[in-house]
């Protein structure tokens, strides 16, 4: 019985000690100096849970997840970080969402390898970002 309940007791163990998952999911090409700008804006805030970006030559997609006891005020957060954004950024179309949807659409950008689809893609989805607020 003791070597059934150490057993057990070292897999929580060894679950709990595992790597954790990665907070920013980028499709850039060429535009990793802008990925590292764009991170260091959205590091402020400690209630994003996960980032999905898609950063283009003349515009940025930012789909943001936030952490569960930070959902009563998500709208703000996407606004500070929109205006942050905004700010860094001065020439760029920057499109800041905390809808689920997009954080999903923009995370199968990944796969994606043709520049012209990703493109329409982020158009559709900021388009799909401006109807909702």
């Amino acid at each position: 019985m003791q070597k059934i309940a150490f057993f057990i007791c070292v897999l929580i163990l060894l679950a709990g000690c595992s790597a954790p998952d990665e907070k920013y999911t980028t499709v850039a090409n060429g535009q990793e100096e802008r990925v590292q700008q764009i991170e260091k804006v959205l590091e402020k805030h400690e209630s994003i849970e996960h980032v999905n970006m898609v950063v283009l030559d003349e515009a940025m997609l930012v789909a943001i997840q936030v952490k569960p006891w930070s959902r009563w005020k998500k709208q703000k957060i996407e606004q500070q970080v929109k205006k942050e954004l905004e700010d860094k950024f001065p020439k760029e179309k920057v499109t800041v969402s905390t809808d689920f949807k997009l954080h999903w659409e923009a995370g199968k950008l990944k796969e994606e390898k043709d520049q012209k689809k990703i493109r329409q893609q982020v158009k559709q989805l900021s388009n799909l970002a401006k109807e909702e607020t």
